[in-house]
């Protein structure tokens, strides 16, 4: 992948920029995007609250990668629980005791029609230093989204069909050595249709907990990524552990266990009943992702970008940028790769690229105009 130099847009007073472009799969996206934050229509808000035991800078990487694409965070902690607006999205990551008090009113916000989307599971992972994993006491969160369908259950999921492979100093320190971590899995989008997952091919998931979904009548859930039908779960030890450590993981015996399929990213949409209140919410959208480590900074994981960002795009009813986001440039050259470009003499080659190069400034004058006209 090629990164690209950063793109300087000004309207008026007003100057933004795009700092980085990993690919021109997106640009255009990018470029509309920031126009709209621009001219100030359609300002791409979105709420974030860090309910774990991390620290916010560990999602640092993910939360630059997020404003990049347009969006604006406002923290939770600093906005108020108790003021949220339903027409901005909600991404949650994680959960735990402190969780309890904020619950209700994350009901509240759902009931009045607010759309979520939640990274959480039932284990505790040290992700930025020594990999221990320990259960998680349940909480009112967890409870809930049990009510609403989205049963996330105690355990590690183990796939031993698509486990990932680590290159380690091995026992002896004498070299590398490549392991299968069956606690990491690269999840193909098994054929699944929706334009929430239509340009993620797959997508990495890091120590997730199983979940199960359940519809009902007035609210379907569906599958976005699943596991392999060889999938089971560890439990955790007497004193809540798991053994996490890749060559300890190595001689853990699978034997006699269950192995069945599970849910690592689901869609839910409708009326969801009142946990604390009575009555349905209005239709909304919640998605549930059971794996609070793999938007994190230790992971780099770009690829849930995109789905990330298609989750808001729906949730917020910009389907139609969907598509946009996600289409796919045909082949570009570069000053470095213009010896295979089509052309009879390296002249015409030369002329062809300068030539496309040249019409990249009509084509963001073209589209600020015609966001302008539509405007008015």
């Amino acid at each position: 992948e090629k990164v690209f130099s950063s793109i300087r847009l000004q309207y008026l007073d007003k100057n933004l920029s795009i700092d980085f472009a990993l690919s021109l799969n997106g640009l255009e996206y990018a470029l509309f995007s920031r126009i709209q934050n621009l001219i100030g229509e359609n300002e791409k808000k979105v709420y974030l609250l860090l309910a774990n035991d991390h620290a916010l800078e560990n999602y640092s990487f993910f939360l630059s990668l997020l404003i990049e694409e347009g969006f604006i965070p406002i923290d939770v902690e600093t906005h108020g629980i108790d003021r949220l607006d339903e027409t901005i999205p909600l991404i949650l990551i994680g959960s735990n005791e402190n969780i309890n008090d904020k619950t209700p009113y994350i009901e509240s916000f759902i009931m009045r029609g607010g759309a979520a989307l939640f990274f959480l599971s039932k284990t505790k992972i040290a992700f930025d230093s020594d990999w221990t994993g320990k259960t998680k006491n349940q909480d009112a969160l967890l409870e809930m989204l049990d009510y609403w369908g989205f049963e996330i259950q105690d355990g590690l999921l183990i796939d031993l069909e698509n486990k990932a492979e680590l290159a380690m100093q091995n026992l002896e320190d004498d070299g590398i050595e490549t392991i299968d971590y069956a606690l990491w899995q690269k999840i193909e989008k098994n054929n699944i249709e929706n334009p929430l997952i239509d340009a993620v091919k797959s997508l990495d998931f890091f120590w997730p907990s199983p979940m199960k979904i359940h519809s009902s009548e007035n609210q379907k859930i569906q599958a976005l990524f699943l596991s392999s039908e060889h999938s089971l779960v560890q439990n955790a030890d007497e004193e809540g552990f798991f053994v996490t450590d890749p060559f300890a993981l190595a001689s853990y015996r699978y034997e006699n266990q269950l192995r069945e399929q599970f849910v690592l990213a689901a869609l839910g949409e409708g009326s969801f009943p009142g946990y604390y209140s009575s009555g349905k919410s209005k239709p909304t959208h919640l998605i549930v992702v059971p794996d609070e480590v793999c938007i994190s900074n230790a992971m780099g994981n770009i690829d849930f970008l995109t789905f990330v960002t298609n989750c808001l795009l729906y949730v917020t009813g910009d389907e139609s940028l969907i598509g946009l986001k996600n289409k796919t440039q045909a082949e570009s050259y570069f000053i470095a790769d213009i010896e295979r470009m089509p052309g009879k003499t390296r002249l015409e080659k030369t002329a062809s690229f300068y030539a496309v190069l040249g019409l990249f400034p009509f084509a963001v004058i073209g589209l600020g105009i015609f966001i302008y006209r539509k405007k008015r």
